[in-house]
């Protein structure tokens, strides 16, 4: 009997730990020390401003058409910290592109996953819309990966990626990077376009692809 019971709290703690973890990861969606400030990034440009995700070892990734032609940026810490960052490449057909910064250890980073998500999966999107930072939108994978205008592959959500949050990190329940959010559709509503709730992502996999990571 008292085995019987000491293997049930056993049990019981290691579920309780394990949930522990998983929730301290959903959190902080990054790598490192909870007290240093978050991986997501602001990229400042002269014409406007995207978003970006540092996924360690000094590198960020964002959208392609957040950097153009910019060989160096100014990148904003979720502290207000600031540093300069250089496009190591550009590749406009995935609407992707890596950044590297001087990594002294300031900020986390988070884990990119080299996955699809699936449908039905939720997600959580960080970014810089408009005149505001660090905003967190919350929602679900809609669909299988599909072909927008020219971009192909990308996964449907219901979150509505807003201009200044292109680039930013699409993350799973665990905390990984599995996309970063690059579009919002447009459809035509008589003589006027309107924003609709369907974000565009680019998923891991193709990210891992660019960077040799698969």
């Amino acid at each position: 009997m008292f085995g019987e019971s000491r293997r049930f709290w056993v049990a019981f703690s290691t579920l309780v730990i394990a949930c522990a973890l998983a929730a301290v990861m959903a959190v902080h969606h990054s790598i490192g020390r909870p007290d240093l400030p978050g991986p997501n990034v602001k990229i400042v440009l002269k014409s406007g401003h995207g978003s970006g995700i540092n996924i360690g070892n000094g590198y960020i990734v964002t959208a392609a058409h957040v950097v153009e032609d910019n060989t160096s940026l100014d990148i904003k810490f979720e502290d207000g910290t600031t540093s300069k960052a250089e496009t190591l490449w550009v590749n406009k057909g995935a609407d992707v592109a890596l950044l590297r910064f001087k990594d002294d250890g300031h900020t986390r980073s988070a884990m990119l996953s080299c996955r699809t998500p699936e449908v039905g999966e939720a997600v959580t999107a960080f970014g810089n819309p408009v005149a505001f930072e660090n905003l967190v939108f919350r929602g679900f994978v809609n669909g299988k990966a599909t072909t927008v205008g020219q971009n192909k592959g990308l996964i449907p959500t219901d979150l509505t990626i807003i201009p200044g949050m292109s680039g930013g990190a699409l993350y799973d329940a665990a905390g990984y990077v599995i996309g970063i959010n690059v579009m919002t559709a447009i459809v035509p509503l008589g003589f006027m376009p309107s924003w609709t709730r369907i974000g565009f992502a680019v998923p891991g996999t193709t990210i891992c692809g660019l960077m040799g990571r698969v």
